[in-house]
């Protein structure tokens, strides 16, 4: 399988085999260590015969730092509604949500509740639900805090919540779902 990474301001994208991975994000600096590529170097790891290729879209710079993307003529409003639009276009959104108030409790992840994340979620829960030609991907650390809402929401309308085996493993169940949408 082949694995195309289109990252914050990249334009193309191939709407069939997309993957939107929406969720909390490390500071600058930290992102090359963050959750999204782990999920990267998975899927460029797992060979599947059924998919040929699939697009996954990082909303982050590829290099880490914001400062590399952002200039007068690219502004965080254009971010945004990249991000938007991305996720719109994007079969599959999956979000991880390793969300946690202070260090201490967030062990490998860093310690962010994401406020961007929770609005994203709710707006596209609700696209999910009334446009069955998108995929909505849910899972969290068991520790996460704060998402007791968004599981009643999920269960609510049968969407699975993926958790790891351990703390800080992203679960094969949420690769594997990942996996099932893009072949339906």
């Amino acid at each position: 399988m082949t694995i195309e990474t289109l990252f914050a301001s990249d334009q193309k994208i191939n709407a069939h085999n997309s993957v939107f991975l929406a969720g909390p994000s490390p500071k600058d600096g930290e992102m090359l260590n963050g959750w999204r590529r782990q999920v990267i170097k998975r899927f460029e790891s797992i060979e599947d015969e059924q998919i040929n290729s699939m697009q996954l879209i990082i909303p982050q710079p590829k290099t880490g730092y914001w400062d590399d993307v952002m200039t007068e003529h690219y502004t965080e409003k254009d971010q945004t509604l990249w991000e938007h639009d991305k996720m719109l276009e994007s079969k599959v959104v999956a979000f991880w949500l390793p969300t946690f108030w202070t260090s201490e409790k967030a062990g490998s992840y860093p310690a962010n509740i994401g406020p961007s994340s929770r609005f994203e979620f709710g707006f596209f829960l609700s696209n999910a639900i009334q446009n069955k030609n998108q995929k909505i991907i849910v899972g969290s650390p068991h520790r996460a805090e704060s998402l007791n809402w968004a599981k009643i929401l999920c269960e609510k309308y049968g969407i699975s919540w993926h958790y790891p085996d351990t703390d800080d493993a992203i679960p094969n169940s949420f690769y594997n779902a990942i996996v099932r949408a893009i072949k339906e």
